[in-house]
């Protein structure tokens, strides 16, 4: 519920990329600060979770948190609510003068139901980084992704976490020729070569086609995640084969690949289109086009290369291609 709401008023921003990425960058900021200083209500705080099953039947009750809180509710006598297709609500937390145990205990013996925490006598708060670190970041990255200006370390650095924890290794971090992007002077970019440029850009569709070919597939239950490149041949019901969570039955997720035929396409086809001066050119308006003309004269012959590379592997990815012996008419 709290990453929810998170997203939903980072979302509602629409201006310019600039003030886009400074406002939603402010308002994690703010956000962080409504958390420490306690001005969130504890009901944003809630998780809910369905039992899929009978508490008792659970064969690692000790890693679920919500059949952790039905089971000590359950002892206490209140039954009712926290049996099979009941949802149970609770929250991670931590017990006040013990913080070093948010280290040493798991997520599943920190979850309380909101009536334990509501109790007079309670002496558990709220642990504000797990909401940050796993509620609300990962929902924030996902959205911000393709946002240019921000990473998923400057957004950790916004809600206060570690940033060196979240750094990516994306298919460029680790290809020297990047420095070809920041020649900014005139000098620098004098020495800047057809084939370099066409080696940059096969260097970097390699590196699409390697997270292609590596066939990740991660659980889509948020609470599990299971990440792996050995797909579960289980056959369960209407599934498809390979794609049963291997943490089933205590898992009910699906394995979808991370980076998926349409992610590979989608980029090849980004190479192709920023590569495509004619593209540019007729999508300007004619006194401008005439102006722009004369200067892509200069750059089409740079760039020609490295397009020819980046649509002939477009071309042969099966993904952009129909059977017709496939279509029914």
């Amino acid at each position: 519920m709290l990453a929810s709401s998170c997203s939903s008023r980072t979302g509602r921003l629409a201006r310019s990329c600039e003030d886009v990425v400074e406002a939603i960058h402010n308002e994690l900021v703010k956000i962080k600060e409504e958390m420490r200083n306690g001005q969130v209500s504890l009901e944003k705080y809630v998780i809910t979770k369905a039992l899929t099953k009978p508490p008792e039947a659970y064969p690692d009750s000790k890693s679920q948190p919500h059949v952790q809180v039905a089971l000590r509710m359950r002892q206490r006598g209140v039954k009712e609510g926290f049996n099979a297709k009941d949802t149970v609500p609770y929250i991670i937390c931590y017990e006040q003068g013990n913080a070093s145990s948010v280290s040493s205990a798991g997520i599943a013996k920190r979850a309380r139901h909101p009536d334990e925490v509501k109790s007079d006598d309670s002496r558990l708060l709220v642990d504000i980084d797990y909401y940050l670190a796993q509620q609300i970041h990962p929902v924030v990255s996902r959205l911000c992704a393709e946002i240019q200006g921000t990473s998923p370390e400057r957004l950790a650095e916004c809600l206060g976490l570690d940033p060196s924890k979240y750094r990516s290794n994306d298919a460029t971090s680790s290809d020297p020729s990047t420095s070809l992007l920041f020649a900014t002077s005139h000098e620098e970019r004098g020495r800047i070569s057809p084939a370099m440029i066409a080696n940059q850009v096969k260097r970097q569709i390699d590196g699409f086609l390697s997270m292609y070919y590596k066939g990740t597939m991660m659980c889509d239950d948020e609470s599990c995640k299971h990440t792996t490149r050995t797909p579960n041949f289980r056959l369960l019901g209407d599934r498809e084969r390979g794609t049963v969570c291997p943490n089933y039955p205590n898992c009910n997720g699906t394995l979808l690949r991370k980076y998926t035929e349409a992610d590979l396409y989608k980029q090849l086809s980004y190479f192709c289109h920023i590569l495509d001066t004619q593209c540019s050119l007729e999508k300007m308006d004619v006194g401008v086009r005439i102006q722009v003309e004369k200067a892509m004269t200069k750059i089409k012959p740079a760039v020609e290369s490295a397009a020819s590379i980046a649509r002939s592997i477009r071309d042969r990815c099966d993904y952009g291609w129909v059977q017709l012996t496939d279509i029914a008419i």
